[in-house]
């Protein structure tokens, strides 16, 4: 679950980047706990939208994607070239 949230955010800034919507504003605002049964305890969260780790991580896939839609000959305007 986690991989697919910083996907759909990776796709939406890429959108964004193009101009080409933003997914339906998908804001990133999600939290995957983190449970161990039977273990009463707090702990950090799998996933936390907000944080410099889901930030840096969906930039590094949305920029991947863009260097991929640019391989396979993706023209959007002169300000993407």
């Amino acid at each position: 679950m986690a991989e697919t949230v910083l996907q759909i955010r990776a796709v939406q800034k890429v959108m964004i980047h193009f101009e080409t919507g933003n997914s339906n504003g998908f804001n990133g605002e999600i939290t995957l706990p983190n449970i161990i049964a039977f273990d009463h305890k707090s702990h950090v969260p799998l996933l936390d939208g907000g944080s410099p780790v889901f930030r840096n991580s969906s930039n590094e896939l949305a920029d991947a994607l863009k260097s991929k839609l640019r391989e396979l000959g993706h023209v959007y305007g002169v300000k993407y070239n």
